[in-house]
């Protein structure tokens, strides 16, 4: 069993390796839209907090940004001794996806209408968001960083701004549940407020 500081960096890196190995084949099998949703590269995800996504967004066509929303929370001491105590752990994680519109695309029609670029990159942005849905429900429980795994919220949607141009998001917010080693008194402290 892991310390508390030891399983955030073990879960945001499972996060992180789930959506690596597992989104390319989610985008393929969800992709309806002239085959230009593409995963990200492995040098495009940040693991952080506090980073501003529009920073890492003029520097790329694209950002996986994995961050830590809430502090560990202990629903449940599951063992322990003066010194330690095994707790059941959960903590809020957001999952954010942003990309540029796409340099080289065909024309998208929907029901006969050729989507304009703000609908493209909506359309675009829910497929993502779907994806890495699919990818992390799937795949990002392994039974030591992360025990169970659930939705607390999710939304896409296409921004314009003045300087960066049209812009998709996704976003999902998880809660993570686990195991971790924490010091006695610091669980006492957390069950009192």
């Amino acid at each position: 069993m892991m310390h508390l500081n030891e399983l955030v960096r073990a879960q945001k890196e499972r996060i992180k390796q789930v959506l690596v190995d597992g989104l390319a084949q989610d985008l393929i099998n969800i992709n309806d839209i002239n085959d230009i949703l593409i995963a990200p590269s492995n040098d495009q995800y940040w693991i952080t907090t506090g980073i501003n996504p529009l920073d890492v967004i003029f520097n790329s066509n694209q950002a996986m940004i994995i961050s830590q929303q809430t502090s560990a929370s202990y629903p449940k001491r599951l063992t322990g001794n003066q010194a330690q105590s095994s707790v059941l752990t959960a903590i809020t994680y957001a999952v954010s996806f942003i990309f540029k519109w796409p340099s080289a695309t065909e024309p998208v029609t929907r029901l006969g209408e050729e989507l304009r670029q703000f609908e493209l990159i909506d359309l675009m942005a829910d497929r993502y968001k779907g994806a890495m849905l699919t990818t992390l429900l799937r795949d990002a429980v392994d039974g030591v960083s992360i025990l169970e795994i659930q939705l607390k919220s999710d939304w896409s949607d296409a921004i314009a701004y003045d300087s960066i141009g049209v812009i998709g998001r996704a976003l999902l917010q998880f809660e993570v549940k686990s195991q971790a080693l924490i010091p006695t008194s610091s669980y006492a402290v957390a069950r009192r407020t």
